[in-house]
């Protein structure tokens, strides 16, 4: 009997060839497009889920609340490094405390080699300070030595993947011991080797240094110990719950510890820190800094939901719309069937049947589609991800149940409609397919939910591409075109960044040189209570810090509103606010501002001797928040160069900074930006979106497109014989097509009334995650509705003028 079912389903596949080509392109695309998105979801979503106590795995993190109702607050992934001392001394439900600082970057790495020429290893990345307790929050399995080694100082642990790349001629065991030395500064010994990490995660570290190394030798100082008000993105601290340990009881000590360090404002009760606990699960995705690995975004997997459900549901509407058009031609087999003896449900399972092997032969479709997916939506999706996480078990599972559901979804209401068909009314040819109900057909509700999606993303994508054109045209505050930076290695001393810094002005195509620690708009930042002492009160503030020269205002063209420029380089003794902070001083005049001291340490005392005009130094996602700017030498691991008009071109240019900097750097490698590109770089999460936005919204005018073809193709075969009696009493090519086309223009019109408050909200809330966004203007939503209007009567009038342009001698005789 099922045999028979999927026979005779075969069969009226074949017969119908344009219809069932249509529904398994509509569907393939449904299918393929929620495939990649779940294979996606499913892939950012267990990161870090492999680890036996990660219930117990928290990570403490910083929020920096704004100093006024409504304003714009912090926050932080990393905390202050005299938390770690507190954490591990203070709070009681903390069994294990580790801090994970990644400071060291694109670090050198001598390695002895048996008695010859030292090994040299430059850029080495994925280097962590920690201690041994780290290890039994995130156990690693030990292939030689142990964990307790690494309380002590001058340790380290390797992986053992890059054990083997130090030492490729010896044993695990034979490793322990070993000297390796970075930066020709730092010695170590061999502690032990660990396998790398199983699983995906966000722990990629390769190289473990022993956390008593940096709180006693000469980095103590430079990593700011002891100051609760610094805070680094690079120090952050894990901590694992005593087994059975409420995590209220846990937040209420550390809470204990934040009021005990950390004191409110003179007249104010709310802290300027506040610390709390963040499930490791949570590491993963955006809202704090993790360890420098790519992140997720939640919101972007209710986007990529939200498109996957749309592209089913419209591939759903076409097989609906027009298996229920072709009701017509289906009703004298059912009344047949039905007058022999087939029953409701024998009728409901053929038909099911049917629509189970259009699902199937779409989905083999969707299975040859998705690389190709992967493929052009790489710069999106997660590095990790290729076709090859396709053939896992629990992919395929939801493949299975997509392909039941579709077929449940696409072919039950069908199924039913034409099983109701009464024997006597069909074969005396009195019936209709319309399922009508108040007047409305069915069809036409499904065809205006279409479109109702089609203008809906038409008008998501003009929407998307005005606030990325504003985002990169606007005036940011200062100069981005023409300025290459190039990032100094983590070792550099003050006296090779002047020597480079001389280098690069010597050059003849260079205009300026700056030398800082970030350039006016980058991801990088560096937060920093700042305290004052205003009118005799305390004040304090969060603010972004950057070490900058004497020559940043000027080569960024950054406009000072008042007070004046650094002296020289060289002195720690002078600050440089922007408005922003002068207000939140209490200062409405910036002039007022000048001759303020102020201090990120209780050790020194900066007096302000210039205000600069706020700046977008964070996209436009984010409001301007207090900045200062001091002329740290040792904390200036950036160049900046204007570079003027060149006949050579900058690829010449960039080869003579790239020698610059080797004749200072041998052992680094040369890591240098356009500057412009880097802004660019900040609005990467918005072209995703526009991306994603343009191929759904072409995907859905696709859909829709295929599905308004199926139907306008049924409409002109059943009103062959119409069209040619018009023919015959006179009416021209274009009466035929205003005929057709009418009633479709209709339903488009419908559609944009429905789409437009719905997609006017929607694309209002996505500009609320924006600081400065553009106004939504109303004749975007009169282009969406213009252009689909446009696309459905190009697609109603290639299948209506073929109508139309056929003797109507052979249109009388159709049946």
């Amino acid at each position: 009997m099922i045999k028979n079912y999927f026979k005779i389903a075969w069969r009226n596949i074949k017969q119908r060839k344009v219809f069932s080509i249509i529904n398994i392109l509509g569907l393939a695309i449904g299918i393929s497009t929620a495939l990649v998105i779940y294979m996606m979801v499913h892939y950012e979503t267990h990161f870090d889920t492999f680890h036996p106590n990660k219930e117990r795995i928290f990570r403490i993190v910083t929020e920096m609340p704004a100093d006024e109702p409504g304003g714009e607050g912090f926050h932080n992934g990393g905390v202050p490094t005299p938390m770690y001392d507190a954490a591990q001394d203070e709070i009681a439900a903390f069994q294990y405390v580790a801090p994970v600082s990644t400071n060291f970057y694109q670090t050198k790495v001598t390695i002895g080699n048996e008695g010859k020429d030292p090994k040299d290893f430059i850029s080495v990345d994925n280097i962590v300070v920690t201690n041994e307790q780290y290890f039994d929050i995130i156990q690693y399995k030990w292939l030689a030595g142990n964990a307790k080694s690494m309380a002590e100082v001058n340790q380290v642990v390797l992986t053992a993947d890059r054990a083997k790349q130090y030492y490729p001629n010896m044993s695990f065991a034979q490793m322990i011991g070993q000297g390796i030395t970075l930066n020709d500064s730092l010695h170590f010994q061999v502690a032990g080797v660990v396998e790398q990490l199983q699983g995906t995660t966000d722990f990629n570290f390769k190289t473990f240094i022993s956390y008593k190394t940096v709180t006693t030798g000469f980095l103590h100082k430079a990593w700011y110990w002891g100051a609760w008000n610094s805070i680094n993105s690079a120090n952050q601290l894990l901590v694992m719950l005593r087994e059975n340990t409420p995590i209220a009881t846990a937040q209420k000590q550390l809470w204990a510890v934040n009021q005990k360090y950390i004191k409110p404002e003179k007249g104010k009760t709310q802290l300027e820190q506040i610390y709390h606990l963040s499930p490791i699960q949570d590491l993963h995705f955006t809202g704090y800094d993790n360890f420098g690995t790519p992140q997720a975004n939640k919101e972007v997997f209710k986007k990529l939901t939200i498109v996957a459900i749309c592209l089913l549901l419209l591939a759903c509407i076409n097989f609906v719309n027009l298996n229920t058009a072709q009701g017509t031609t289906r009703a004298k087999e059912v009344g047949i069937r039905k007058s022999l003896g087939s029953s409701v449900s024998n009728l409901v399972a053929r038909f099911l049947g049917e629509s189970f092997v259009l699902t199937c032969l779409s989905a083999i479709l969707s299975i040859c589609m998705v690389p190709l997916i992967l493929q052009q939506f790489s710069d999106f999706l997660p590095g990790g991800l290729s076709a090859l996480y396709m053939f896992q078990w629990h992919v395929g599972l939801f493949l299975v149940g997509l392909v039941v559901v579709m077929s449940l979804l696409a072919g039950l209401y069908p199924a039913w409609v034409l099983s109701k068909y009464k024997p006597i009314s069909v074969l005396r040819g009195r019936m209709t397919t319309n399922t009508k109900s108040g007047g409305i057909s069915l069809r036409q509700v499904l065809t205006v939910l279409q479109f109702t999606f089609a203008i809906g993303f038409i008008v998501g994508t003009f929407i998307v591409i005005q606030q990325i054109k504003y985002a990169l045209t606007a005036d940011l505050g200062y100069r981005k075109d023409a300025i290459v930076n190039i990032r100094l290695p983590f070792s550099s001393k003050v006296s090779q960044t002047e020597v480079f810094a001389g280098k690069l002005e010597q050059m003849s195509g260079v205009k300026k040189v700056s030398k800082n620690s970030f350039a006016p708009s980058t991801a990088g930042s560096v937060t920093m209570i700042i305290e004052a002492t205003i009118k005799g009160k305390k004040w304090e503030s969060a603010a972004q810090i950057r070490a900058t020269d004497k020559n940043y205002i000027d080569l960024f063209q950054l406009e000072l509103v008042a007070g004046r420029n650094f002296l020289r380089d060289d002195t720690l003794s002078e600050a440089i606010i922007n408005e922003s902070m002068a207000k939140a001083m209490g200062f409405s005049n910036p002039n007022d501002a000048l001759n303020q001291f102020v201090s990120a340490s209780s050790k020194e005392k900066l007096p302000v001797v210039g205000v600069i005009k706020d700046f977008h130094f964070r996209s436009f996602r984010d409001k301007i928040t207090p900045l200062m700017m001091r002329p740290q030498m040792n904390m200036m691991r950036n160049v900046s160069v204007l570079v003027g008009p060149t006949t050579q071109g900058y690829s010449k240019t960039m080869q003579q900074f790239e020698a610059a900097f080797k004749s200072v750097y041998p052992d680094n490698v040369f890591d240098a930006t356009f500057f412009d590109q880097q802004i660019a770089d900040l609005y990467s999460q918005e072209r995703n979106t526009l991306q994603l936005l343009s191929w759904a919204t072409g995907l859905i005018i696709f859909i829709s497109s295929l599905g308004m073809l199926g139907l306008v193709i049924h409409a002109t075969q059943s009103r062959t014989k119409e069209i040619g009696v018009r023919k015959v009493l006179g009416a021209s090519v274009t009466n035929i097509v205003v005929l057709v086309s009418k009633d479709f223009v209709k339903l488009i019109i419908i559609s944009l009334i429905i789409a437009t408050p719905i997609s006017y909200y929607l694309m209002k809330e996505w500009l609320s995650n924006f600081a400065y966004g553009v106004s939504i203007h109303w004749w975007v939503f009169g282009l969406a509705g213009l252009g689909a209007i446009v696309i459905a009567v190009a697609t109603i009038s290639y299948q209506t003028i073929k109508a139309a342009m056929v003797n109507p001698i052979e249109s009388l005789k159709s049946e």
